[in-house]
């Protein structure tokens, strides 16, 4: 279903691989590809954003390792082909078993590509509401309770035209978040979107639009996406991101989720913003989850880069 939806949203083109041995199927990986700019045939990039999936129950090392390189190994066809410019794993499931096998982050190394260490917070949903709501920090306990004597409504979106008018006005009006274009928006709730993503609106009582917050539904896991705050709510102290999160996370449980993936945060936080998404993220009783991520680009792509990177620092010398 996510695959279709960027095939609708964003033309990009899905691929399917799978690797098996005498056994069966053991791994397999969703691509996407996608060509921008003027010179599509250098840009093209492909990018498998939770990936490889294992396919057996019980993690089996040397049999999983030597798929990865087998998988690996066919990408490397496409790069030397010329017919992929980059490619890009966003890392295993969070939830995957096999984060701790070296074998497999020896392989990426061995095919050449750059490793970066990321993270999540993820969230049990087991148990009932009073459970969830016990595991939280004090702290977000009481914004959400603060909230909701507050009278904020949460409500999901009806449609395109409300998506449009409500929640877009939200990410515009925050300032980081960029709206979601309506050629775009209208190709998707088309394509069905509705049937893996929700958002839910935070209003006050007066119906004033104050935050957003979405989830998108893979199979037992709902990933939160998309979620802002407008600056009249920060001013006026009003913990609607709080509440809409909360909800998120009871719509997520309600539709069948197990785990809830506040969907990275940086491991090694850098600046204040980050230090403070770390924050938030973590006082909603989650665990974390450190991860790899790998990238490789073609030889052709790093050699167009080198050349003008050379220049330039060989006009620099010579100044």
């Amino acid at each position: 279903m996510w695959a279709n939806l960027l095939a609708a949203m964003d033309g990009a083109v899905p691929h399917f691989a799978t690797v098996r041995d005498e056994n069966g199927p053991v791994l397999a990986a969703l691509f996407i590809s996608s060509s921008k700019g003027k010179m599509p045939y250098f840009r093209k990039s492909v990018v498998c954003n939770d990936g490889p999936v294992f396919l057996r129950p019980d993690p089996d090392p040397e049999t999983e390792a030597a798929a990865v390189r087998k998988l690996l190994e066919s990408v490397d066809q496409q790069l030397l082909a010329g017919q992929v410019a980059a490619v890009r794993f966003g890392g295993m499931t969070t939830s995957s078993k096999r984060h701790g096998n070296a074998s497999i982050q020896d392989a990426f190394q061995d095919f050449g590509y750059r490793t970066d260490r990321w993270a999540t917070i993820l969230n049990d949903l087991s148990g009932t509401r009073d459970g969830l709501l016990s595991r939280l920090a004090s702290s977000a306990r009481e914004k959400v309770r603060k909230g909701e004597r507050l009278g904020i409504q949460i409500r999901e979106d009806t449609g395109v035209e409300d998506f449009l008018e409500n929640f877009n006005s939200i990410y515009q009006a925050s300032g980081i978040k960029t709206p979601i274009p309506e050629r775009r928006l209208r190709a998707g709730y088309d394509a069905g979107s509705a049937d893996c993503y929700r958002y839910l609106l935070a209003s006050d009582q007066d119906g004033v639009p104050l935050a957003v917050a979405g989830i998108a539904m893979f199979g037992r896991i709902a990933l939160r996406v998309s979620s802002a705050i407008t600056p009249a709510a920060r001013e006026r102290r009003i913990p609607a991101q709080d509440v809409v999160t909360w909800q998120s996370m009871l719509l997520a449980k309600k539709l069948g989720a197990d785990i809830y993936d506040f969907a990275g945060v940086n491991p090694a936080p850098q600046s204040e913003k980050e230090i403070g998404i770390l924050e938030f993220k973590r006082k909603w009783g989650g665990y974390r989850v450190d991860y790899n991520r790998w990238e490789k680009e073609s030889l052709l792509l790093q050699t167009l880069a080198w050349v003008p990177r050379k220049m330039r620092a060989l006009m620099r010398s010579m100044r």
